[in-house]
Parts: C-alpha cells; sequence; structure tokens
C-alpha cells in the first residue's frame, strides 16, 4: 500500500518532490496502489520507485523519469508520458492504452503482456525491451526504434 506522505508531497509539485529525493536519496519510494489518477507528476524522479497496481489514468507524467521503476499492473491508460523515461523499468501486465508516449525510452524494459493499444508511440525506443505478449494494435508506431526488443507473439506489429 502507497506510502501517503510521500503521495502527499509529490502532489505538492516535481520541484519539491525532486529536491525531496536529493535530501534522501536512499529513500525507498512506495506508491503501489497509489490513486495518482489525474494529477500532475510532469518531470517528477520516480526511478526505482513501487508503483506496483497505482493508479495513474489520465495523468500528466510528461518527462516524468520511471527508471527502474515497478509499474506492474499500473494503469497509466490515457496519460500524457511524452518525453518520459521507463528505462529498465517493469511496465509487466500494464495498461497504456490510449496514451501519449511519444518520445519515451522504453530502453531495456519490461512490457510483457502490456495493453499499449490506440496509444502514440512517435519516435519512442524500445532497444532490448521485451515485448513479449504484448498488443500496440491501432497505435501510432512512426520513428519507433524498435533495435534488439523482443517482440514476440507482440499484436498489431509487423516487423
Amino acid at each position: 500500500m502507497a506510502n501517503r506522505r510521500q503521495r502527499d508531497v509529490l502532489l505538492d509539485g516535481a520541484r519539491i518532490w525532486n529536491a525531496w529525493r536529493e535530501q534522501e536519496p536512499e529513500l525507498q519510494v512506495d506508491l503501489a496502489q497509489a490513486d495518482l489518477r489525474a494529477e500532475s507528476v510532469r518531470g517528477a524522479n520516480l526511478k526505482n520507485a513501487d508503483l506496483r497496481g497505482a493508479n495513474i489514468h489520465k495523468a500528466n507524467a510528461v518527462e516524468a523519469d520511471f527508471s527502474g521503476a515497478n509499474l506492474q499492473g499500473a494503469d497509466l491508460s490515457k496519460t500524457n508520458a511524452s518525453k518520459a523515461k521507463f528505462v529498465g523499468a517493469d511496465l509487466t501486465g500494464a495498461n497504456l492504452s490510449e496514451s501519449n508516449l511519444g518520445g519515451c525510452d522504453f530502453t531495456n524494459a519490461k512490457l510483457v503482456g502490456c495493453n499499449i493499444r490506440s496509444s502514440k508511440l512517435l519516435a519512442a525506443s524500445f532497444r532490448g525491451a521485451d515485448l513479449t505478449d504484448a498488443d500496440v494494435t491501432d497505435s501510432l508506431l512512426s520513428g519507433v526504434d524498435w533495435g534488439a526488443a523482443v517482440t514476440q507473439r507482440t499484436q498489431g506489429l509487423d516487423l
């Protein structure tokens, strides 16, 4: 269950959150199952955060850094996460449908069974990512970097 104090600080804005993270570099961020629906985490440092099962539906996550975060089963549907970083993140079973993911970096991310249907993935990078059993049907895929990505049984993808 999410740490209420951490959630409250995050919702005070990225500048306050990021300053707090710098002061507490060993902080274990626990936002598992947090309700961040329609909130702004724009530019927030969420590296290595536990966001399992979090509700980030319709949020503003532009330029947020989710590198190394655990987002298993999280709902990021209809979220604007353009230019966000998901490097090495675990998004197994996450819902990213109908989201703006343009310019996102999913390098070495785990997106197994991930729902990415009807999303904007323009110029996103999936270098070394695992998209086994993911679904990108009806997504905009122009300029996507699929270098060394695992795409076994990925639906909606013609590589």
